[in-house]
Protein backbone atom coordinates (compact mmCIF):
# COMPACT_ATOMS: atom_id res chain seq x y z
CA UNK A 1 0.00 0.00 0.00
CA UNK A 2 0.89 3.78 -0.64
CA UNK A 3 2.36 5.52 2.37
CA UNK A 4 -0.05 7.99 3.59
CA UNK A 5 1.43 11.32 3.30
CA UNK A 6 0.77 14.29 5.78
CA UNK A 7 -1.34 17.62 5.00
CA UNK A 8 -5.26 18.13 4.73
CA UNK A 9 -7.40 15.00 4.46
CA UNK A 10 -11.29 15.37 4.10
CA UNK A 11 -13.58 12.14 3.91
CA UNK A 12 -17.67 12.23 3.09
CA UNK A 13 -19.16 12.40 6.21
CA UNK A 14 -22.28 9.82 6.52
CA UNK A 15 -24.66 12.39 8.13
CA UNK A 16 -25.36 16.50 8.20
CA UNK A 17 -22.26 18.06 9.74
CA UNK A 18 -24.46 19.73 12.36
CA UNK A 19 -26.07 16.00 12.80
CA UNK A 20 -22.59 14.06 12.79
CA UNK A 21 -21.10 16.82 15.49
CA UNK A 22 -24.41 16.13 17.85
CA UNK A 23 -23.77 12.90 17.66
CA UNK A 24 -19.87 12.74 18.12
CA UNK A 25 -20.28 15.13 21.00
CA UNK A 26 -23.42 12.68 22.45
CA UNK A 27 -21.00 9.78 22.65
CA UNK A 28 -18.00 11.15 24.62
CA UNK A 29 -19.17 11.59 27.99
CA UNK A 30 -20.30 7.73 28.30
CA UNK A 31 -16.84 6.35 26.71
CA UNK A 32 -15.03 9.18 29.77
CA UNK A 33 -16.73 7.11 32.34
CA UNK A 34 -14.50 4.36 31.81
CA UNK A 35 -17.42 1.77 32.98
CA UNK A 36 -19.70 -0.67 30.91
CA UNK A 37 -22.26 1.52 29.57
CA UNK A 38 -25.13 1.27 26.79
CA UNK A 39 -25.98 4.20 25.39
CA UNK A 40 -28.93 4.65 22.61
CA UNK A 41 -29.10 6.99 19.99
CA UNK A 42 -32.16 8.05 17.18
CA UNK A 43 -31.16 10.01 14.09
CA UNK A 44 -31.29 9.59 10.37
CA UNK A 45 -28.33 7.12 8.92
CA UNK A 46 -27.97 6.32 5.16
CA UNK A 47 -28.19 3.06 4.01
CA UNK A 48 -25.41 2.22 1.44
CA UNK A 49 -26.73 3.57 -1.66
CA UNK A 50 -27.58 6.76 0.03
CA UNK A 51 -31.43 6.12 0.57
CA UNK A 52 -31.92 7.65 4.37
CA UNK A 53 -33.49 5.62 7.11
CA UNK A 54 -34.61 6.44 10.62
CA UNK A 55 -32.80 4.03 13.05
CA UNK A 56 -32.13 3.48 16.55
CA UNK A 57 -28.43 3.00 17.00
CA UNK A 58 -27.33 1.28 19.93
CA UNK A 59 -23.40 1.40 21.50
CA UNK A 60 -22.76 -1.33 24.36
CA UNK A 61 -19.55 -0.60 26.04
CA UNK A 62 -17.86 -3.20 27.84
CA UNK A 63 -15.01 -1.72 30.50
CA UNK A 64 -13.26 -4.54 32.76
CA UNK A 65 -13.23 -4.20 36.31
CA UNK A 66 -10.57 -2.63 38.79
CA UNK A 67 -8.49 0.63 39.55
CA UNK A 68 -7.25 1.21 36.17
CA UNK A 69 -10.52 -0.17 33.82
CA UNK A 70 -9.75 -1.23 30.19
CA UNK A 71 -11.92 -1.06 27.40
CA UNK A 72 -12.76 -5.02 26.29
CA UNK A 73 -15.70 -4.78 24.07
CA UNK A 74 -17.95 -2.37 22.05
CA UNK A 75 -20.70 -3.46 19.78
CA UNK A 76 -22.53 -1.09 17.92
CA UNK A 77 -25.67 -1.63 16.18
CA UNK A 78 -28.26 0.22 14.26
CA UNK A 79 -32.10 -0.90 14.20
CA UNK A 80 -34.48 0.64 11.52
CA UNK A 81 -37.39 2.62 12.34
CA UNK A 82 -40.89 3.30 11.32
CA UNK A 83 -41.34 7.18 11.83
CA UNK A 84 -44.07 6.20 14.48
CA UNK A 85 -41.18 4.36 16.22
CA UNK A 86 -39.24 6.61 15.82
CA UNK A 87 -41.32 9.36 16.84
CA UNK A 88 -42.78 7.57 19.67
CA UNK A 89 -38.83 6.82 20.78
CA UNK A 90 -38.33 10.50 21.05
CA UNK A 91 -41.31 11.66 22.52
CA UNK A 92 -40.39 9.27 25.40
CA UNK A 93 -36.79 11.04 26.49
CA UNK A 94 -36.07 13.55 23.95
CA UNK A 95 -33.03 14.69 26.24
CA UNK A 96 -31.42 10.97 25.96
CA UNK A 97 -32.44 9.63 22.58
CA UNK A 98 -31.49 13.35 20.39
CA UNK A 99 -29.92 15.55 23.44
CA UNK A 100 -28.05 18.22 21.83
CA UNK A 101 -30.54 18.05 18.17
CA UNK A 102 -33.13 18.85 21.46
CA UNK A 103 -31.11 20.96 22.91
CA UNK A 104 -30.89 23.29 19.65
CA UNK A 105 -34.63 23.16 19.60
CA UNK A 106 -34.92 20.89 16.66
CA UNK A 107 -38.35 18.67 17.41
CA UNK A 108 -38.55 17.28 13.79
CA UNK A 109 -40.85 14.34 13.69
CA UNK A 110 -39.21 11.52 12.10
CA UNK A 111 -41.23 11.62 8.40
CA UNK A 112 -40.11 15.47 8.10
CA UNK A 113 -36.14 14.25 9.37
CA UNK A 114 -36.66 12.02 6.10
CA UNK A 115 -38.18 14.81 3.87
CA UNK A 116 -35.63 16.95 4.99
CA UNK A 117 -32.33 14.49 4.71
CA UNK A 118 -31.04 15.76 1.42
CA UNK A 119 -31.59 19.59 2.74
CA UNK A 120 -29.95 19.00 5.82
CA UNK A 121 -26.80 17.49 3.86
CA UNK A 122 -26.46 20.73 2.11
CA UNK A 123 -25.80 22.63 5.11
CA UNK A 124 -22.52 23.49 6.42
CA UNK A 125 -20.63 25.02 9.25
CA UNK A 126 -19.12 27.43 6.85
CA UNK A 127 -22.65 28.15 5.38
CA UNK A 128 -24.16 28.69 8.70
CA UNK A 129 -21.37 31.35 9.77
CA UNK A 130 -22.49 33.43 6.89
CA UNK A 131 -26.01 33.66 7.79
CA UNK A 132 -27.59 34.82 11.30
CA UNK A 133 -30.13 31.88 12.27
CA UNK A 134 -26.81 30.01 11.37
CA UNK A 135 -25.01 31.84 13.72
CA UNK A 136 -27.42 31.42 15.66
CA UNK A 137 -27.09 28.03 15.95
CA UNK A 138 -23.78 27.58 16.18
CA UNK A 139 -23.54 29.84 19.33
CA UNK A 140 -26.37 27.89 20.57
CA UNK A 141 -23.92 24.54 19.96
CA UNK A 142 -21.23 26.10 21.81
CA UNK A 143 -23.25 27.07 24.52
CA UNK A 144 -24.69 23.49 24.78
CA UNK A 145 -21.11 21.74 24.62
CA UNK A 146 -19.75 24.27 27.43
CA UNK A 147 -22.44 23.46 29.76
CA UNK A 148 -22.31 19.89 29.73
CA UNK A 149 -18.73 19.76 29.30
CA UNK A 150 -17.72 22.25 32.03
CA UNK A 151 -16.69 19.14 34.22
CA UNK A 152 -14.74 18.28 31.92
CA UNK A 153 -12.53 20.69 31.07
CA UNK A 154 -12.73 21.69 34.45
CA UNK A 155 -10.79 18.72 35.09
CA UNK A 156 -8.65 18.91 32.42
CA UNK A 157 -7.51 22.48 33.39
CA UNK A 158 -6.66 21.10 36.68
CA UNK A 159 -4.42 19.05 35.27
CA UNK A 160 -2.39 20.90 33.57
Amino acid sequence: PKPLTPGKKEFCLLLPELEQICILFECLPAMSLRQSHTQICYGVFPLRDGTPVLAKWTTRVTFSEGEEPEMQAMEKWMEPLTPEEFDYGTAANPIKTRPFAYALGDRRKGIQLLREYFLDRKVTFEQMKHSSTGRRTLSKLADVIKEKYAPYITAAAAVM
